[in-house]
């Protein structure tokens, strides 16, 4: 394999996929803060959770959005100005502390897209981003938002580690998602990026044959991304996330917009008059790897 593949482009610890310390994924984040019976009478009422949320975000993260918790949503997402909690993937889990980590972590995720996400920057960008741009800004953001997080305050970072495990395992995007033969040049591509930039742990799973044939673009990717700023310097500290000395929004989002148009302009160039079939096709494709937030 490569060394543009080792490379850990969003310096995470690649075994956890996250940012501080190693986490044992299968630890229980909110064991202590809740007896086992709370957390069962939690798990039967959502809006017991949803209420415990809102006090817990309305307090560290300083917004105040509407929290809802859904059985029948099948993804999580937000607005900026509510979150939408989507149960899907607690079915997996038999643990009910485990449970109640997931939809923690999908929380404040969402979250995190309230506090460092310029929406308004995402609505006025709107017109331009086709379901290909959407995909790559996606994850870069998404990437971005937690980074930052978690950088801002490392308790967050397990929450994150364990929703990338669960969704990774048992989610739309799992390992056999990865392995199975793509629909095109640009949908392997676009299962390398996803990889590299989400879960890196898990680019061993991709054939090194497929690997092999896009090492020159990736390291171009690369480049471009570096160039964009992204991912953003941020440093590790405790201080407050929501000075303005430490983010700005619109900088953010603007960093992750230029950086998915210079990487779609490069793919597009580099497939050259193969590009606009094979977008079509990935668009029409059901094989979506996205984060199964759907909608951020």
């Amino acid at each position: 394999m490569h060394d543009i593949y080792k490379h850990n482009w969003y310096k995470r610890n690649e075994k956890t996929y996250n940012y501080g310390n190693p986490v044992n994924v299968l630890e229980r984040f909110t064991d202590g803060l809740y007896s086992p019976i709370e957390v069962k009478d939690m798990l039967n009422n959502y809006s017991k959770i949803s209420a415990e949320l809102k006090s817990i975000i309305s307090a560290r993260f300083k917004i105040n959005p509407n929290i809802e918790i859904s059985d029948v949503s099948e993804d999580s997402y937000t607005d900026g100005r509510g979150i939408m909690i989507s149960t899907k993937h607690t079915d997996t889990i038999n643990d009910n502390y485990k449970k109640l980590d997931l939809l923690y972590g999908f929380a404040f995720h969402e979250a995190a897209h309230c506090v460092y996400t310029d929406f308004d920057c995402i609505r006025r960008q709107g017109m331009l981003f086709n379901p290909l741009t959407k995909f790559i800004h996606n994850i870069l953001e998404d990437e971005e938002i937690e980074l930052r997080m978690t950088k801002a305050n490392l308790g967050y970072g397990k929450y994150f580690a364990y929703l990338k495990h669960i969704i990774f395992e048992n989610g739309t995007c799992a390992k056999t998602k990865v392995q199975e033969k793509a629909v095109n040049n640009l949908d392997e591509i676009m299962t390398i990026l996803f990889c590299l930039v989400r879960f890196p742990k898990y680019i061993e799973f991709i054939d090194n044959a497929v690997l092999d044939k896009y090492v020159d673009l990736f390291i171009k990717l690369n480049d471009i991304m570096v160039n964009c700023d992204c991912p953003m310097v941020v440093p590790f500290t405790s201080c407050d996330m929501y000075e303005e000395s430490y983010y700005d929004k619109q900088n953010i989002t603007d960093t992750t917009t230029k950086a998915t148009f210079e990487i779609y302009k490069y793919i597009q160039k580099y497939l050259a008059e193969d590009f606009k079939n094979q977008e079509k096709e990935f668009d029409e494709s059901d094989d979506d790897i996205s984060d199964s937030r759907g909608e951020r």
